[in-house]
């Protein structure tokens, strides 16, 4: 659901001044008219469309097959829809991949939108005993403190740069999670693989929030117990 973000988010994508860029655009059986909309105006994306609401991991790879069907893919951008990409961004995820073959996923630097100085997220880390991701700046206000690349263990979905030897090695998204942690799982199954995971201050995106849920939905709250014991019972011995 919700049109206009992803419309902007696409038009982010489109104006984002990466030269060699396909955008895919998977609606989840949005309830408002906007998969029809946007299937409407296919004009410099492709538009794929579920029957019914697959979850985000379902989504996410069944755009994730269609892109990996281009034998010319190196690598596979994953933005939320209600979401909008700095200009210039993506060229800066790229060049940080492509420094060391290792590098498997990247990201960035995650702003609130519209008021932009405050981070959303400014990478993160993996404390598998506790079974969660712990995040770095949440709700700080962004005055160059983050803005060092670092490894890290965590990237979110919400913008994720992933090497296409990831998706070979070590699978698509896992598609047991319905909504929430099947990044925290991406990530562990990722350095598993022997992929390193990077932290890109440039690499920067504007994330309105809330865009397709609400944080007191009781399926929401539901899935972020149900998954984390998902999560835990997968990755701890």
């Amino acid at each position: 659901n919700g049109y206009e973000d992803t419309r902007r988010c696409i038009d982010s994508l489109l104006g984002s001044g990466y030269p060699n860029l396909q955008v895919i655009v998977v609606d989840n059986a949005s309830a408002d008219g906007s998969g029809a909309r946007l299937a409407a105006e296919t004009d410099g994306y492709q538009m794929m469309c579920n029957d019914h609401n697959a979850g985000f991991a379902r989504g996410c790879n069944l755009g994730i097959r269609r892109a990996l069907e281009d034998s010319a893919c190196a690598y596979v951008l994953l933005i939320n829809n209600d979401s909008t990409l700095a200009a210039g961004a993506l060229e800066h995820a790229v060049s940080r991949a492509e420094r060391l073959p290792t590098i498997g996923l990247v990201g960035g630097k995650i702003l609130h939108s519209p008021e932009r100085r405050t981070i959303w997220s400014a990478g993160g880390d993996i404390d598998l005993w506790r079974g969660q991701a712990v995040g770095r700046g949440g709700g700080q206000l962004d005055v160059g403190q983050f803005d060092v690349p670092r490894r890290q263990t965590f990237v979110t979905g919400a913008l994720m740069l992933i090497r296409r030897g990831v998706l070979e090695r070590a699978g698509l998204l896992p598609e047991e999670y319905f909504f929430g942690q099947e990044e925290w799982d991406f990530s562990v199954a990722a350095r598993r693989a022997g992929f390193e995971l990077w932290y890109e201050p440039k690499f920067i995106c504007f994330h309105l929030g809330d865009g397709s849920h609400s944080n007191s939905d009781p399926k929401f709250i539901y899935n972020s117990y149900r998954n984390k014991l998902i999560f835990q019972e997968k990755w701890l011995p």
